[in-house]
């Protein structure tokens, strides 16, 4: 297991205890979630169970992994400029193909003068 924690300054500490394969980003990322909900009087703050139930199920959503989302992203693009250097290679390969026919035609019309 991994223990993390944020100690906000105020006498309070704030733990998430997850298993290794939590990313530790998602890990401080709901501690800072945690924190902000208990800003000001101790009183005011909402149901300690409830915060924690609401901000696991957050941080344990892979939809809400902007990591993940970012990298996701840059795998497609990527793949796009992949195809697209073959296309061009593919294309280059072509108009050097052309190059030389022209080549050759321009040759044996040389040859008909």
């Amino acid at each position: 297991v991994d223990v993390n924690y944020l100690a906000t300054g105020r006498d309070v500490l704030i733990v998430c205890v997850s298993t290794t394969d939590m990313p530790v980003r998602t890990s401080f990322d709901m501690l800072g979630r945690v924190e902000v909900k208990c800003r000001g009087d101790r009183q005011d703050w909402p149901s300690p169970s409830e915060t924690l139930k609401r901000e696991s199920e957050y941080a344990n959503d892979p939809r809400n992994d902007i990591a993940k989302k970012v990298q996701g992203e840059i795998a497609e693009i990527q793949d796009i400029m992949m195809e697209n250097m073959d296309k061009m290679l593919d294309r280059h390969d072509k108009l050097e193909n052309m190059v030389q026919k022209s080549d050759a035609l321009a040759n044996e019309g040389q040859t008909f003068f």
